[in-house]
């Protein structure tokens, strides 16, 4: 769909964008920095394929742990993917130090404007 930029908020809804724009975030107390949580999740994973010996090592490992039966963060929910984060000890990934995680929540990427 090719509109405007501004339009009803039932033609965004329609065209995808109120469902699909928004992210799940998680912020490091310690730094007050900003995470997309799936990412953070992604990168641990793909450390932990090469260390086990694939992706089919990882999703065993995942089933075992927490229940999911797939490797992928955003079907787990915001609270899979905390538990993750935190069963993982998964450390800030700009610095490589312990965080302290807030709670996994959707962002959303839309911006409010006024007409």
């Amino acid at each position: 769909m090719d509109s405007t930029i501004l339009a009803h908020p039932t033609t965004r809804q329609a065209s995808g964008h109120l469902a699909g724009f928004s992210d799940a975030l998680i912020d490091d107390k310690k730094t007050g920095q900003r995470f997309r949580a799936d990412k953070i999740i992604e990168e641990s994973i793909s450390a932990k394929a090469e260390r086990f010996g694939g992706e089919d090592s990882v999703l065993k490992y995942v089933k075992e742990k927490y229940g999911f039966e797939n490797l992928s963060p955003e079907a787990w929910g915001n609270e899979g993917m905390h538990a993750f984060i935190l069963g993982e000890k998964l450390k800030n990934p700009s610095n490589g130090k312990d965080a302290d995680w807030t709670d996994v929540r959707q962002f959303n990427l839309m911006l409010n404007t006024h007409l």
